[in-house]
């Protein structure tokens, strides 16, 4: 009988053991899933940390990038609406006037022209309207390029009208005309001329910083009703 509880006792104790055991290694792997928690924790807050300085940083290096996008769409929108050009040679409003100021890298043109407004029948403004393109100086010592509208076509190219900011920091608006197969013209005047230039050569140079960014583009007065 004494062997029979002093062997129920050791059974006893060998699942009380056990058990609390069994407790342990419960305990410790929460111990260990805390910890766990803990690390990731730090390292997701450094991962963040990093992620912040990264956009930080490529905020203000994105202002060349930038620059260049807004340069871009400038001398898109300039170049689509030359391509509108509305002329007739017997009607006296209608023009393309450009006229050149400055030197070669440095030059200040200036475009007038009558222009087809697509979409303006939806909002009930006028069909074609004066255009201008032109610079404005700034302080420092840069120019905005300038975009003015008239919906009143008149005898007066350039005058009148509203004017929209559409770049800043222009170092140089350069334009030149195409008259015949390779000549070039840097001014043109359909009043004196009779016609349209085939062709119209843009060139935009910007200042980012310290650099300086030149832009092409060419194009094509297609209006042309004789």
């Amino acid at each position: 009988m004494i062997g029979k509880m002093i062997i129920g006792n050791n059974k006893n104790l060998k699942r009380g053991l056990s058990s609390k055991q069994a407790h342990l290694q419960q305990g410790f792997t929460l111990v260990e899933l805390a910890i766990v928690i803990l690390v990731l924790s730090i390292l997701l807050l450094s991962v963040f940390s990093i992620s912040t300085g990264i956009i930080k940083i490529s905020t203000s290096t994105s202002p060349s990038r930038e620059a260049k996008r807004q340069t871009i769409f400038a001398i898109q929108t300039l170049k689509s609406t030359i391509n509108q050009t509305y002329y007739q040679k017997n009607r006296q409003r209608l023009w393309f006037v450009g006229r050149t100021e400055g030197i070669d890298g440095a030059r200040r043109d200036r475009v007038s022209f009558s222009a087809v407004h697509s979409g303006s029948e939806e909002i009930g403004s006028s069909s074609v309207r004066e255009v201008s393109y032109y610079l404005r100086d700034q302080d420092d010592g840069l120019y905005t390029l300038i975009r003015r509208e008239d919906e009143m076509v008149d005898t007066e190219p350039g005058k009148g009208g509203a004017h929209y900011e559409v770049l800043h920091n222009v170092e140089s608006f350069q334009l030149r005309y195409l008259s015949n197969q390779k000549d070039w013209l840097l001014e043109w005047d359909t009043r004196k001329l009779k016609r349209l230039p085939p062709q119209v050569q843009i060139e935009l140079k910007i200042r980012v910083g310290e650099k300086t960014y030149t832009f092409n583009a060419l194009a094509s007065p297609k209006i042309n009703i004789t």
